[in-house]
């Protein structure tokens, strides 16, 4: 979602605070009498579909103002207008409203009784009213501002609607926004935010990188580097970021598959821990264990070999320090010492259980 409709969701709360909010004056109100309906009952003047049309509406020169403080069509819309115009119908189908005042909630284009939109379920009669913006206190106090002949089902539905209006309620207070979910969480941006996001499913990946007890961006740097997203030479060059996408230690491209499985230090890291490395694409979360490893701490040993292998990687470009398989386990191991305590008391035994199989490969 973008930032625009954000912006304009924040920009409709203030000014659904502002006074009537959503209402029409009824001296700006067109007076003509309806066409005549069709064989449906529903006069072919106002299509409930199309919420802007109050023809006579002047232009909001201030948000305080609850006279012109309405969301109908603008004559002259500001910049601010226009966008909360286009994102008003967006606005109103995620949120429901729960009714206090109703002096800022849409009779008609509001969710604010548990079935559908009345402009919807009751199409005919809302052809033929003249205020289609009105709030429910306005049609609570003055009724419905309805054309002067009504077809025989809108007079049906005149008769249904009215049971609504008189079992109204109203007192002083705000109205109040809710996301229109099942758990109806009051409005916020990012309750509407995640209501408009699309649904994914869980990336397997990143679980498995949240679950380790690791500090957080080693938690990051091994699932970009499951997704192959780190800054590796071959992406930065890829982005003219680098003048070439060698590898520092070799001639070959510096993917990410090479630097952390092919190149000839990380090659001889892996075969001292007797990890076989899957010529097909795979990811790191399936790497075999090393014999005598508890598999449901492994993950954290990957993760620490990883970094202490790009580790290794940077010192070699940034200080033109080489490193050796050695070196490189060495550097896992310590790091699993200072990250044991994160780990509960239980789960110890098989993490320095981890670090001996790492430092002795290093030996």
């Amino acid at each position: 979602m973008s930032l625009k409709i954000l912006a304009s969701f924040s920009l409709a709360m203030v000014l659904m605070k502002s006074g009537d909010g959503i209402s029409s004056s009824p001296d700006e109100e067109s007076e003509s009498t309806a066409d005549n309906p069709d064989e449906t009952g529903t006069s072919r003047r106002y299509d409930p579909s199309f919420s802007t049309q109050n023809r006579n509406c002047p232009n909001i020169t201030s948000m305080g103002s609850s006279r012109y403080a309405h969301w109908g069509c603008l004559c002259h819309p500001s910049f601010l207008n226009g966008i909360v115009q286009e994102c008003l119908p967006l606005y109103r189908a995620i949120t429901r409203a729960g009714i206090v005042s109703g002096t800022t909630t849409s009779f008609w284009l509001d969710r604010w009784l548990p079935s559908r939109l009345l402009a919807e379920r009751y199409a005919a009669l809302f052809s033929h009213v003249t205020r289609p913006h009105a709030t429910v206190a306005s049609v609570v106090a003055s009724g419905f501002s309805l054309q002067p002949r009504l077809s025989s089902v809108a007079a049906r539905e005149l008769a249904i609607v009215q049971g609504y209006v008189d079992a109204v309620a109203l007192v002083d207070g705000q109205d109040h926004r809710f996301i229109n979910s099942p758990s109806t969480p009051p409005f916020r941006s990012h309750e509407a935010y995640r209501m408009l996001s699309p649904r994914h499913a869980p990336d397997a990946s990143a679980c498995k990188a949240c679950e380790l007890r690791l500090p957080a961006k080693i938690s990051i740097f091994a699932y970009l580097a499951d997704i192959d997203r780190l800054s590796t030479r071959a992406s930065l060059f890829f982005k003219n970021c680098a003048p070439s996408d060698s590898c520092a230690a070799c001639s070959d491209t510096e993917t990410g598959r090479h630097l952390f499985f092919d190149c000839p230090i990380s090659v001889e890291v892996w075969a001292r821990l007797g990890v076989p490395i899957p010529h097909d694409d795979f990811s790191i979360w399936d790497l075999t264990p090393p014999t005598a490893v508890d598999s449901s701490i492994w993950r954290a040993g990957i993760a620490a070999i990883l970094w202490s292998i790009w580790k290794a990687r940077n010192d070699l470009v940034f200080n033109a320090k080489p490193s050796t398989a050695r070196l490189v386990l060495c550097r896992a191991g310590d790091d699993l010492v200072i990250w044991r305590w994160r780990y509960k008391i239980h789960d110890r035994e098989s993490l320095d259980g981890l670090r001996n199989s790492i430092l002795f490969a290093a030996y």
